[in-house]
């Protein structure tokens, strides 16, 4: 249920569950780890819902920490060229 609805958002399930994302999920929802988590969605105690906006917004969050650390890195590699040219004209 759960990796049909994410495909019809228009996600893909492998990346929404790294990390070990559905246990903590679980955990936070009260429901144990990650197979207690799909038995409480199977049997209705947890809406698909309900799940799915807390991965995506888990996934959100790690790509939006990933950007940061790559432009990060960006900056740093800048600094570190912008130095070396102001290293090389002096005297």
């Amino acid at each position: 249920m759960l990796e049909k609805e994410s495909k019809r958002l228009g996600y893909d399930w492998k990346e929404l569950t790294k990390s070990g994302r559905l246990e903590k999920i679980g955990k936070s929802l009260n429901a144990g780890g990650e197979a207690e988590l799909f038995s409480a969605v199977g049997f209705g105690g947890l809406s698909v819902n309900t799940v799915l906006l807390r991965l995506i917004d888990m996934h959100k969050q790690d790509v939006a920490k990933e950007e940061q650390r790559k432009d990060t890195m960006a900056v740093i590699d800048r600094l570190k060229i912008h130095q070396g040219n102001q290293q090389q004209w002096r005297f």
